[in-house]
């Protein structure tokens, strides 16, 4: 009788095992694995090699669940910004990986242009629509600078008025800087950009970007507008065109922010 109850004790006991072992190969069931690949189409499930997503805007657009997986295909590379939705938990945290072999997949910020048509004077242009600010151009793959007035050190202002003002004596009143925009040290530890509202003869007035005062006998320098760029490889972005000097256009990309 004891052997009897010891035989249907150890019975429940694996029983129990049995059910909880069960209980967590039920939950990691339920995760997915999503794919993404180059060659993928953003309209396909995501959930199997074959049928993989393209774009890191899927990607960023889809909530996921505990434990699920996003798995880029190796030797590929994505441009974008890459955002991840959900929440995991401590035990299924939701993971980002590579599938397939060779080198590691590579997540950029940077965007090929395309689209260029010559603009003026050896001056090309691309459109690159709804980007706040560009933040690195590169040509064939080294970055580029940013033009600018004068194209090395600082322009120097005598005097000022208030935050929003600055009076440089030798400046002259063409070209017209209206519309530009105004780096100005402030201060040994600040730079303000500010975009320039007025140019009056030797006065320049903008929209202060911060409450710092302007320091007489300090300097700034022009950027921001087509007239800056007089250097090969020198760029300007304004409100959806970005332009720059080159005698050809090959493997620009910019970063974007």
């Amino acid at each position: 009788m004891r052997r009897t109850l010891q035989n249907y004790g150890s019975y429940n006991y694996l029983n129990l095992l049995v059910v909880i072992a069960l209980s967590f190969i039920t939950f990691s069931v339920g995760a997915t694995n999503y794919y993404v690949s180059a060659s993928g189409d953003d309209g396909n499930s995501g959930t199997s090699e074959s049928l993989a997503w393209r774009s890191l805007a899927k990607v960023s657009s889809t909530t996921f669940k505990p434990g699920d997986q996003v798995l880029f295909r190796k030797g590929d590379t994505f441009n974008g910004t890459l955002k991840v939705k959900g929440s995991g938990s401590a035990t299924s945290p939701i993971k980002i990986g590579a599938y397939g072999s060779g080198a590691m997949p590579v997540i950029s910020g940077l965007s090929k242009v395309t689209g260029w048509e010559l603009h003026e004077n050896g001056i090309y242009k691309a459109s690159i629509d709804n980007i706040s600010q560009l933040n690195l151009v590169l040509l064939n793959s080294k970055p580029v600078a940013m033009g600018r007035y004068p194209n090395s050190g600082y322009l120097t202002f005598e005097s000022h008025s208030g935050t929003s003002t600055i009076i440089d004596n030798e400046l002259s009143s063409q070209p017209n800087w209206t519309g530009a925009v105004a780096v100005v040290r402030t201060n040994h530890w600040i730079i303000d950009r500010n975009k320039i509202t007025s140019h009056s003869g030797k006065t320049i007035t903008f929209q202060a970007s911060s409450g710092y005062t302007p320091r007489d006998g300090f300097g700034y320098f022009i950027q921001s507008d087509l007239r800056t760029l007089d250097q090969k490889g020198e760029w300007y972005y304004n409100n959806g065109y970005y332009i720059c000097i080159l005698a050809q256009i090959l493997q620009v990309r910019t970063q974007l922010r």
